[in-house]
């Protein structure tokens, strides 16, 4: 439990504790210097004089305290100071969070014996808990001492919590805060280190003391019960399983918490930010989304619209799919929390920008763009400037905004893309290929997947074959189990009526370990045909029709060519036919001039 981070208030008031220490130091001088007012006479009114002194005084005092708490400007004479005045105040909360942050900030040869010296203070006072917490902390960072860390703090549980001891120089306020934190440490540390026995001891105490069960805590708790991997902050990495030997209870537990939290969400209270996404995993995870989607509309409906930002945010994250009702319901929630406060700088700004590009809806993705360039300049958007110009075509604005990107690599990988949709495919392989050059200059065994099938698509577009085997050859020796880069090398051969021999070798290996795959079977039936193997190119096609659920233009004119080969026009027709109602990338101006050519055949029925 970081003090410094947890109580802002805390921490603002330790930021003038050198006043009290200045002023300590003082007493003589300020006795001197200003008149004392007897008891019984009217009240002091300071002469203009006498203030300017005691408004240079206090300056003095703030910038002493706010000099200490400067990385290394604290001295070891400082430290000493210090020391001495918290011996004599153990309990005062404002200089243990002075010290706690000069200590935090100090270079080694500073930060290490004052640590060990704080420690010594702290066990000379085993009643000052705001000192014994922070000894306990320093403890923890250290692995031969992490085990009396914890053991400390759940001293300090006992005390505080279990035995109910007064906690001094603590408002009420300020020991609820105190006491929260202290359980949330104890849970995750507990459990990570299998402290089978305190676990489960500051587990019912949270069954029995209802009060203390607060959201936030609630979250924690749930996150130890459930015994699952989380990397959200500031959590730490928990191993997977529960607590040894205590299984059922940790069950129990961890229904009982989210439960409770599902109530809490619905009567209007949600956790801190930092949380939100570990119970987003966690409810998810256990399938139970519907019921905190149900929870958090109820959120909606009972709390102030200032907070309904952090509820759309879950929402939306729990949408999950690439169809447009998904993407559309997706986009709801994130303007939803956009229009509610949620930061333009927000990654999910960003992502709501590159959602309405998906769907073609270029006038509010340029809305958001402008606005986060406006709000949050340092928020990077080219990528997306540079998708919205080649969506409207204006691949003018599209090159000059690409030179924006300083990234060789990126800068022509977005080059190669641009050039593709404007069709200048020599272009776009040239700017492919200094791509790869960049980033092999950075990195020799650099891939990127995507980005070679998509120069394999260009060499394709391009016709040089040479280029291609350049780069899909070497990556089939690097992969030789990868049968995508097997069929694609031999598909593009194929429909260049090139290497032939080497097409069909890489294929009779793929459709071996792949006897099922629909698209597989239709490369060999192409490779087969491009053979004037007719008859093995029908039986392949046939097969590839039959393990094919959604059959594309490009199969199916595939089925049309190779029966067409075999005479069979009648069924050349009919696959044609269905292959003008299919999606692909054959143009149906050249199925419409097959099937023209076909009626000119005799026997064929029109």
């Amino acid at each position: 439990m970081d003090m410094k981070i947890q109580n802002w208030k805390w921490l603002l008031s330790g930021i003038f504790a050198g006043s009290a220490f200045f002023c300590a130091c003082t007493q003589d001088i300020v006795a001197d210097n200003f008149p004392v007012t007897p008891r019984n006479s009217t009240k002091y009114i300071p002469s203009v004089a006498d203030q300017k002194k005691l408004e240079t005084l206090s300056d003095f005092g703030k910038a002493f305290s706010l000099r200490l708490i400067q990385p290394g400007k604290a001295s070891a004479a400082d430290l000493a100071t210090m020391f001495r005045l918290l011996e004599k105040d153990p309990y005062s909360v404002q200089l243990n969070v002075m010290l706690q942050n000069i200590i935090s900030k100090s270079p080694p040869a500073v930060r290490v014996p004052a640590e060990k010296k704080y420690i010594q203070i702290a066990e000379r006072f085993p009643k000052a808990f705001v000192m014994q917490t922070f000894a306990a902390e320093l403890l923890l960072r250290n692995k031969e001492t992490q085990q009396k860390g914890i053991g400390q703090l759940f001293h300090v549980f006992q005390e505080v919590l279990q035995h109910k001891t007064e906690t001094p120089a603590l408002s009420r306020k300020d020991v609820v805060i105190f006491r929260q934190n202290l359980l949330r440490r104890l849970l995750l540390l507990t459990f990570v280190h299998k402290k089978e026995m305190e676990y489960n001891v500051i587990c019912n105490f949270l069954r029995k003391n209802p009060q203390y069960r607060q959201i936030d805590l609630l979250t924690d708790w749930l996150l130890t019960s459930s015994g699952v991997h989380e990397s959200a902050e500031p959590m730490p990495l928990l191993p997977g399983g529960v607590v040894p030997g205590k299984a059922l209870y940790a069950l129990q537990d961890f229904y009982r918490c989210k439960q409770e939290i599902l109530q809490n969400i619905s009567r209007g209270e949600l956790p801190e930010a930092s949380r939100c996404k570990i119970l987003l995993n966690i409810f998810v995870r256990y399938k139970s989304k519907p019921k905190l989607e149900q929870a958090l509309q109820q959120y909606l409906k009972v709390t102030d619209r200032k907070k309904h930002q952090l509820a759309y945010v879950m929402l939306g994250d729990m949408v999950n799919g690439v169809t447009k009702q998904t993407v559309a319901k997706k986009i709801f929630y994130y303007r939803k929390a956009l229009d509610a406060g949620l930061p333009v700088y927000d990654q999910r700004v960003l992502h709501l920008a590159g959602m309405y590009l998906d769907l073609n809806d270029l006038t509010n993705a340029e809305k958001i763009l402008q606005l986060i360039s406006k709000k949050a300049p340092r928020v990077n958007t080219t990528f997306h400037y540079i998708a919205l110009y080649n969506a409207r075509k204006d691949y003018k604005s599209a090159l000059k905004k690409i030179k924006e990107i300083r990234e060789p690599f990126f800068r022509y990988q977005q080059e190669a893309f641009t050039y593709s949709m404007m069709e200048e495919h020599r272009k776009a392989l040239s700017a492919a290929d200094k791509a790869w050059q960049a980033a092999w200059k950075k990195n020799r065994n650099f891939r990127n997947r995507t980005f070679l099938y998509f120069t394999a698509i260009l060499a394709d577009k391009c016709g040089d074959m040479k280029k291609l085997k350049a780069y899909l050859e070497p990556e089939i020796r690097r992969n030789p189990k990868d049968m995508d880069l097997k069929n694609t090398l031999a598909y593009i051969l194929a429909d260049h009526n090139t290497d032939l021999e080497q097409a069909y070798s890489l294929l009779k290996e793929v459709v071996t370990v792949k006897p099922h795959n629909g698209a597989y079977l239709d490369s060999m039936a192409w490779v087969l045909y491009r053979m004037k193997r007719y008859p093995e190119a029908k039986k392949y096609i046939l097969s590839a029709l039959a393990h094919q659920k959604v059959k594309d233009r490009v199969m199916l004119d595939h089925a049309g060519d190779i029966f067409y080969a075999l005479k069979e026009y009648e069924t050349a027709a009919s696959y044609w036919h269905q292959a003008l109602r299919a999606k692909g990338e054959v143009k149906k101006e050249i199925i419409l001039d097959k099937l023209k050519r076909l009626k000119m055949k005799d026997g064929v029925k029109k």
